[in-house]
């Protein structure tokens, strides 16, 4: 579905808005969260006290790759 130019610039506008990138962190920590729960309960250990990435950007930074 082709979608018009003001719709791929509004999207665009919210995409690098304050708003997304919120809404983008928290399901980022959401989803380690999650996994991290799956994690303790298939047997892992908890990860060392550390450094807990705080948004998708940091870990991007951090890691040289993205989640």
């Amino acid at each position: 579905m082709m979608m018009d130019n003001n719709f791929e610039k509004a999207f665009g506008e919210y995409l690098d808005s304050a708003e997304y990138d919120t809404i983008a962190n928290e399901l980022f920590a959401a989803t380690r969260n999650a996994f991290l729960v799956g994690w303790i309960a298939a047997g892992g250990s908890l990860p060392a006290s550390g450094h807990i990435f705080g948004s998708r950007q940091e870990y991007y930074f951090e890691n040289k790759s993205y989640c």
